[in-house]
């Protein structure tokens, strides 16, 4: 039977990039939304993204799931007892997602054309959990780097009942990809969600360590890799073993 395989999209397929100056961004414009209402200050600001993430992390590590980039800017309304309209939360969530074309991505080249080089081998997928940018971003993201047509599925959280670990989403990408769970090598970087929902669906893990030292002696990783070279390397001594 053939086998796929899956990447992450943040920290391996791409480097996180300048994420303070896109909270920067985000504090700004939603503190020109807030301040179309009421008076306000940048501190009361802050604890509401403050918040906002304690929710976010809260709903992602017990429940596996990642609340919308909507749903967070209703949470920061909210806690700051502003009855925001759905137009403001819609142009907001709008903009934080741009901002993955503003203040992109790192990327690496030589990496992606590993990857191009793998889809001529392997069906590929693309299993992501999102934050303030949503699958409909990442899309627009991969189709502007000549990525998108190289994957045959794209799993994204904010789409989907469940985050990772959870079993459903690597479960729909083998179903995209119509192989069994078993012949599925998926690469990411976290090792609570793309190193134990891989093992705990019965798939390889490789843990990708090249844009963040993200190492652990108790990895449940089948491999822990830092290039490209070596995740190519490697992929073929699994499919071929």
């Amino acid at each position: 039977m053939n086998f796929g395989i899956s990447f992450d999209f943040w920290n391996t397929l791409f480097g996180n990039g300048d994420e303070p100056e896109r909270y920067q961004r985000r504090l700004d414009y939603f503190y020109d939304v807030i301040s179309s209402y009421r008076n306000t200050d940048q501190a009361s600001i802050e604890k509401a993204f403050r918040a906002s993430t304690k929710f976010f992390i809260h709903e992602w590590q017990n429940n596996y799931r990642t609340p919308s980039a909507p749903e967070r800017i209703q949470y920061m309304a909210d806690f700051l007892s502003v009855d925001i309209k759905k137009s403001d939360i819609e142009k907001t969530a709008d903009f934080f997602g741009r901002l993955i074309f503003s203040i992109p991505p790192e990327v690496n080249s030589d990496d992606l054309n590993i990857v191009r080089q793998l889809s001529e081998q392997y069906p590929l997928g693309l299993i992501s959990d999102t934050g303030y940018i949503s699958g409909n971003f990442i899309r627009k993201f991969l189709t502007e780097h000549n990525l998108i047509s190289h994957f045959t599925s794209l799993v994204f959280s904010d789409e989907q009942q469940h985050s990772k670990p959870h079993h459903s989403l690597f479960e729909r990408t083998c179903q995209n990809l119509e192989i069994s769970c078993s012949k599925l090598i998926h690469i990411g970087d976290l090792e609570k969600t793309d190193i134990k929902g891989a093992r705990k669906a019965g798939s390889f893990a490789i843990k990708y360590t090249g844009w963040s030292d993200n190492t652990s002696d108790h990895s449940m990783a089948d491999y822990i890799l830092r290039d490209y070279q070596s995740i190519k390397k490697t992929i073929d001594h699994i499919v071929n073993s």
